[in-house]
């Protein structure tokens, strides 16, 4: 018998299924016609969206779902790949959505096989000790806070090391209370990432137990104008520096300079001995409900900047200079509302491949993180709009919504790509040498549907 939970875990595997098969992803085939080349393969996201949903819930939730969008996609709406009705029945693609069965029950049974894994066990604990007071008739405010953290793991740090005194004021300027003065300094102190302390090396050890927690010294001040009851405007300078930062063994550079990539970021021996630092200014406008409008506007333009071992400074893979987003939307009549959210990033700095390297050590891909600072991916803008509509009962509410990301169409930059340089035959050339993969990068819409239920 179906309970309320698992009816959420049905609609939850059935918008996944719907939305993964609207989803394209090229795979790139070698291809021996030519000195080097690719053809692309159009499939989508159903496979493996079938396979995470297949591991996150029960074998019977994901069967149900599928049996449903089967469903939907022969009697109701063309939900699949290639449209949908009782026609679809007799087209080969169905077969295909048949044998997607076979491979729940397979994923289930892999799921179900007993593996080990690794555990670490520690405590974090800490206090946070907090004062304000008003002086000037209400017109000065000062809050001054201390903040304690430690854990029982790192053996390098101690509470008393990792005291974040912080300390806030603001000061009205108008009688009106609408021009204010804010100013903010403090001291903060993060722990390791948790794929750094639990790796260990060949030898069965824990190799970065001995981590300091990052630590980063914060200065800011700025100015805000209060326009209305409902909306604001503030301009500020930010400094940031950062001490005790990781930094990679291997590769001797910040691991601020490296993640920008699809990889386990920390998951390396590491060396809290980097340095860091990140200025710039930013101007935000918020505009809270009113007028059926609300939003949220944020320019920043900023410097970002790490050391490795060698102590020079190089840009994080971060720094992209100019940050610009925009959030907000409007409520229309009979609980519809419309909203949407565009984000643009400038130039995104990238390490370089070091191609007679990674020739002698392919498959593995070595970066010459030197040349930081010298390459950038192009900027990049995405669009998303939605609409949502909502129904409000006694004590719950349901809301349905439809969204599309990337209206746009706008490309995300990726830094180049490299294989093995092959002949007209499709065989390897000795010396092995590398050269860039040249491929068409899609420009697609994505779309979404959800259910939000409150009670």
């Amino acid at each position: 018998m179906l309970n309320f939970n698992k009816i959420i875990e049905i609609i939850i595997s059935i918008q996944i299924i719907i939305i993964s098969t609207f989803v394209p992803v090229f795979l790139e085939i070698p291809n021996t016609s030519r000195f080097f080349g690719t053809f692309e393969i159009p499939i989508t996201y159903q496979v493996p969206a079938i396979i995470v949903i297949t591991l996150i819930f029960k074998r019977n939730i994901v069967i149900n779902s599928f049996s449903v969008y089967l469903i939907i996609g022969l009697f109701f709406i063309p939900v699949f790949h290639e449209g949908g009705s009782l026609g679809y029945l007799l087209t080969p693609n169905f077969g295909y959505l048949l044998g997607i069965y076979p491979l729940i029950v397979i994923i289930d049974k892999f799921k179900k096989i007993k593996t080990k894994n690794i555990y670490f066990d520690f405590i974090k604990y800490g206090m946070f000790i907090k004062s304000s007071k008003n002086f000037f008739k209400d017109r000065l405010g000062v809050s001054f806070g201390v903040r304690f953290d430690q854990d029982s793991f790192t053996s390098e740090s101690s509470l008393l090391e990792n005291t974040s005194p912080r300390l806030a004021l603001s000061y009205i300027l108008s009688k009106d209370n609408r021009w204010k003065l804010n100013f903010t300094m403090g001291r903060y102190f993060k722990i390791p990432t948790y794929t750094s302390l639990g790796f260990k090396n060949l030898s069965n050890q824990y190799v970065n137990k001995a981590s300091k927690y990052t630590r980063s010294d914060h200065l800011v001040s700025g100015i805000e104008f209060n326009s209305s009851p409902s909306s604001r405007f503030t301009f500020e300078a930010f400094y940031k520096i950062y001490d005790n930062y990781p930094v990679s063994v291997l590769d001797g550079v910040s691991l601020a300079n490296k993640g920008a990539d699809f990889e386990v970021l920390g998951n390396e021996a590491i060396l809290t001995s980097g340095k860091g630092k990140a200025y710039g200014l930013e101007f935000l406008y918020q505009q809270k409900l009113s007028n059926n409008f609300y939003g949220i506007f944020s320019y920043t333009f900023f410097y970002s900047k790490f050391s490795g071992l060698d102590n020079k400074f190089l840009p994080s893979v971060w720094d992209n200079r100019h940050l610009l987003s925009f959030t907000g939307g409007y409520k229309l009549k009979k609980n519809w509302e419309l909203s949407a959210k565009f984000r643009y990033n400038y130039k995104t700095p990238y390490p370089p491949v070091n191609l007679s390297a990674s020739a002698k050590a392919y498959p593995e891909i070595i970066y010459d993180y030197s040349q930081l600072g010298n390459y950038y991916l192009n900027d990049f803008g995405k669009l998303d709009i939605r609409i949502d509509k909502r129904w409000n009962y006694k004590t719950t509410s349901l809301k349905l919504y439809f969204e599309i990301e990337n209206i746009l169409l706008d490309e995300i930059p990726r830094p180049p790509e490299y294989g093995i340089q092959r002949d007209g035959n499709g065989e390897i050339i000795n010396p092995l040498n590398l050269t860039e993969v040249i491929s068409e990068r899609s420009r697609s819409l994505i779309p979404g549907i959800g259910i939000v239920f409150d009670f």
